[in-house]
């Protein structure tokens, strides 16, 4: 596969990476507000804690953007519907078809 990203490559993928990140916290916040409204009692907010605790951690092992990942990253985020293609137009055909196979393997 080819691993060189172009310098257009490098803008699109930033772009796409960023927007998805912005979507997905933003996602996080919406239900982090409903789980901290339906609180009542302490240990309602020790689950929020924990729930916020688990999500950083798996956002941070997502969002790895070596351009070695990212190929990976991209798949996951497809799959998830984080991205959609229109977000990765301007990479490579070779790149797209990778992410594309590798985000119907994840089904």
């Amino acid at each position: 596969m080819d691993t060189i990203w172009s310098t257009t490559e490098k803008k699109v993928a930033k772009r796409a990476f960023d927007e998805a990140l912005v979507r997905e916290c933003a996602a996080l916040i919406e239900r982090a507000k409903v789980l901290a409204e339906k609180a009542e009692q302490p240990d309602d907010i020790w689950a929020l804690n924990d729930y916020l605790t688990e999500q950083r951690d798996l956002i941070y092992q997502k969002y790895d953007d070596h351009y070695s990942q990212l190929i990976f990253v991209f798949a996951q985020l497809l799959y998830q519907k984080w991205i959609g293609e229109q977000d990765i137009e301007g990479l490579s055909e070779e790149k797209l078809q990778a992410i594309r196979f590798m985000a119907g393997g994840l089904q």
